[in-house]
């Protein structure tokens, strides 16, 4: 995922510190010290969603037997977060939360899952041509976006 930086969604400056510094302490490989920044916030703003995006990035990034957390975190992301709402810089990291999820959906034989998270990545990035390639590379077909 790159260097990510942190989500805003429209919570307290402090709490978009820390995500970015937790995200930073992710490509460090110091996972312990992400995990108790997301901790952190938790407890300054339960339900502040950068929380979710911290723990699913730290699963994604430590890898196989992670995959599983990661992509319960990537699901609430999904389903709490309307992506028209949010900034485009936290828009650009969901878009890849919903192709990682879409990914480990196939890798779990949830094919029908994987299509359909990856049709409501196109439905909100309906005019990004590599996406709707990938679509077509993956599953064999066009996809027919509305």
């Amino acid at each position: 995922m790159g260097a990510e930086k942190g989500l805003t969604f429209s919570y307290p400056t402090n709490l978009s510190h820390k995500v970015t510094d937790a995200i930073e302490y992710i490509n460090q490989k110091k996972y312990d010290l992400a995990s108790k920044l997301a901790d952190e916030m938790e407890g300054e703003f339960p339900g502040f969603l950068g929380i979710d995006f911290v723990r699913f990035y730290i699963n994604q990034k430590k890898g196989e037997g992670y995959y599983e957390e990661a992509s319960n975190h990537a699901e609430r992301l999904i389903k709490e977060i309307s992506v028209n709402e949010i900034p485009k810089e936290s828009r650009a990291q969901m878009k890849k939360v919903y192709v990682w999820l879409s990914w480990y959906y196939r890798k779990v034989d949830r094919k029908k899952d994987s299509e359909e998270i990856f049709l409501q990545a196109l439905s909100n990035w309906s005019d990004d041509a590599e996406l709707k390639a990938g679509f077509e590379k993956i599953f064999g077909y066009k996809p027919t976006i509305n």
